[in-house]
């Protein structure tokens, strides 16, 4: 489970850190663009006061012997209705922005001082600053706008002033004037009270007008609007125009910070829709194959219906090349181990079902064949019991002999049981001695050779002339011979010829020498051999053969009997064999050291 804790915590730390970075790279990006947005506002308000000549010299640039203005300045000109023009050591214009037809392409040294002095050139409001745009040349920048508002207030005054104050004669049409350009009139004191007031704005300023005031109202002036202030020539009032469309600082500022903050209510929705998203995305990619896991261990309870659904769902996580999906990659391992488990399961359900079909025909067969002696016994005690004087010694004999043969196989049934049941406690060698295992199999081999019954069966043994020993228990050797001939008897036609060898065999896969040697016994017939299903499960328990098409008889347990006598012995036995070729059942055991 290493490499899915070394992928978790890469994978976590991973997506702690993007998700860090994504989120800085916003913040970071939204402040930058909140500066910029204050700063193109600052720039936009100082230009529009007509203070911001710093603002355009900086915004200049040469190129290309060019002089060139930043796309938001001249927008920002065209905009406020404001110039440039450049000038350079001669007085020659160079470059104008925005600048309207009324202008000179040239300037004498005097215009310029008295630009310089005045800070106005006609009707127009100019500012000027020099400027080294390239190495060693230095340019005027002059930057002007017309105060519109000036001559109005000018005009207002020379109209109907009598002795520094509105007569009632001219208050209509003064009203009108101010009605139709949407400014306002205050007629101030000399203690800062309005004497007399004027527009649709005149109720606004009962407060009346200190000092500070003027003078900030004064030095605020926009291009878009504001006031203008002129001193009456015989009388201690000042004439106050302001302009409805820019009536205070506060108000710009207002409306700035309202606009920072829907900026920020919209950057904070976008992050928490981030982090929404991102945390959806997690779930659904950390619990999906987590659900899915349990699940599957939900579906195992029923272990076949179960098996066949995790199947199924298979193809929801690999893909047509066997390939996992991405999303599941995470829990690779677990997801494989899962399977492997799945797989092994349904096979060991596989096996358990072949075992159980096995056992059931174990059962129908032993059944019939304890059923069949039982008939027997039970038939000739009938007939002794019903007549026991109508019958000659021969007749008797013939059946109690009968009766022998048949309790003989029930009692042999029931060793095999109680053989399999020590066998299965484990391979432990019981009454383990040094054998001679020549003289083992020979006397085996002999004792089929002698019986009478077995005479359409020809018997051979070959050995070598070396004693060959070995540590074993020989009444168990000898049950492991009998099974293996009887087995090779009851499964072929009268005629067959068995032939049982042992010899020496060496390990050269063991590369241990002399201490992997181990001792070969063979058992070969001419038979008819076994299928491929037959040699497959020939060792099982309850397994019954039926390759040669005839009734099978015994308990099934024989060969089983066998197979785990030669684990006993930490042995190994195998088949080779193929219809009509006879049948070749190998012994292997270690060789006594």
């Amino acid at each position: 489970m290493k490499p899915i804790r070394r992928r978790l915590a890469f994978h976590f730390i991973y997506q702690l850190a993007l998700t860090s970075f994504f989120l800085i790279l916003l913040l970071t990006a939204s402040f930058l663009a909140i500066i910029d947005f204050i700063s193109s506002k600052e720039r936009e308000y100082n230009l529009s006061n007509g203070s911001s000549i710093d603002s355009v010299v900086l915004e200049a640039y040469s190129k290309d012997d060019d002089i060139y203005l930043s796309t938001f300045m001249e927008e920002l000109l065209v905009k406020h209705g404001m110039w440039v023009q450049v000038i350079d050591q001669a007085g020659v214009v160079e470059k104008v922005f925005n600048s309207p037809g009324d202008l000179p392409g040239r300037y004498t040294a005097a215009e310029l001082l008295d630009i310089q002095h005045t800070g106005r050139f006609g009707k127009y409001e100019v500012n000027g600053q020099l400027d080294e745009l390239t190495m060693g040349e230095q340019y005027l920048f002059l930057f002007g706008y017309h105060r519109s508002a000036r001559e109005v207030l000018q005009n207002l005054y020379h109209a109907y002033e009598e002795d520094g104050l509105v007569t009632d004669k001219h208050k209509t049409k003064l009203e009108a004037a101010l009605a139709a350009s949407g400014n306002s009139l205050s007629i101030v004191g000399e203690n800062g009270e309005v004497v007399q007031s004027f527009g649709p704005a005149s109720s606004g300023n009962g407060s009346g007008f200190q000092p500070l005031r003027i003078y900030e109202m004064q030095s605020r002036w926009s291009s878009s609007g504001g006031a203008e202030i002129i001193a009456a020539a015989n009388a201690p009032y000042l004439w106050v125009l302001q302009s409805n469309d820019s009536v205070s600082n506060q108000e710009t500022a207002f409306s700035m910070i309202q606009m920072m903050i829907r900026y920020l209510v919209v950057v904070s929705i976008a992050i928490l829709l981030l982090l929404g998203g991102l945390s959806l995305w997690h779930g659904y990619r950390y619990a999906q194959p987590m659900l899915l896991l349990g699940r599957w261990f939900g579906q195992l309870s029923n272990a076949e219906k179960g098996l066949e659904a995790i199947e199924k769902e298979k193809k929801n996580i690999y893909r047509a090349n066997g390939k996992m999906k991405r999303r599941f990659r995470l829990f690779r391992e677990t997801i494989d181990a899962f399977m492997n488990m799945a797989d092994q399961m349904s096979q060991t359900e596989e096996r358990r079902r072949q075992f159980e079909r096995s056992r059931i025909q174990w059962m129908s067969g032993i059944s019939h064949d304890l059923r069949t002696p039982l008939s027997t016994i039970q038939g000739y005690g009938y007939i002794l019991e019903r007549e026991p004087q109508g019958w000659d010694e021969e007749q008797l004999r013939n059946m109690g002999n009968m009766i022998r043969e048949k309790s003989d196989y029930m009692l042999e049934l029931i060793e095999d049981f109680s053989l399999l049941e020590k066998l299965k406690r484990g391979p432990v060698i019981m009454d383990a001695a040094p054998i001679d295992l020549n003289e083992l199999v020979r006397r085996v081999v002999l004792r089929y050779v002698n019986d009478a019954t077995l005479n359409d069966v020809e018997l051979v043994y070959e050995t070598e002339e070396e004693r060959l020993y070995i540590d074993g228990d020989a009444k168990l050797l000898k049950r492991l011979l009998d099974n293996v001939i009887v087995n090779a008897i009851k499964h072929n036609e009268p005629g067959i010829r068995i032939r049982v060898a042992a010899g020496r065999l060496s390990d050269p896969s063991n590369g241990a020498g002399d201490e992997g040697e181990l001792v070969c016994i063979t058992v070969s017939d001419n038979g008819q051999g076994m299928d491929e299903e037959t040699q497959a499960k020939l060792f099982e328990t309850y397994y019954r053969g039926t390759s040669t098409g005839q009734t099978s008889e015994g308990s099934g347990l024989g060969m089983s009997i066998a197979n785990m006598i030669v684990k006993a012995h930490l042995g190994s036995i195998g088949v080779q064999s193929a219809l009509g070729s006879g049948s070749v059942i190998t012994i292997l055991l270690p060789l006594r050291r």
